[in-house]
């Protein structure tokens, strides 16, 4: 997808706690340099956890599905995880609870916010 034709690009995400509805595109000048700047929006930060390997990945401003949640594993750790995998009986994701200090089975999306910790697991 080509955002501006024939002018050098930047994406900058921004989190909505640093930023609220920003998404767009606009372009800018820097000296004599014009420059295509892209801004999207994300809801947060997650901390995804598989094996001994933790992994930051960007939350999409809407968890739809448990198959969201399984594509951000998928995209973190791509030589190891893939969505057939991912959908197979024996794997759980779990979610931390810090007041608790514990892991759940996930099972409500709406417990998938910024800063949370996600584990994946095989039985």
């Amino acid at each position: 997808m080509v955002l501006c034709e024939g002018f050098p690009c930047v994406l900058v995400t921004l989190c909505d706690n640093e930023l609220d509805n920003a998404i767009g595109l606009g372009v800018c000048e820097v000296g004599n340099v014009t420059w295509c700047v892209w801004l999207q929006c994300c809801a947060g930060l997650v901390f995804l956890q598989y094996r001994s390997e933790t992994k930051r990945a960007l939350l999409p401003n809407e968890i739809t599905s448990i198959d969201t949640v399984k594509a951000l594993f998928v995209r973190s750790f791509p030589k190891q995880l893939t969505m057939e995998y991912l959908d197979s009986p024996h794997v759980k994701i779990y979610i931390h609870d810090s007041s608790k200090d514990m892991f759940y089975e996930l099972e409500d999306l709406r417990f998938v916010f910024h800063m949370h910790v996600v584990f994946l697991c095989s039985e």
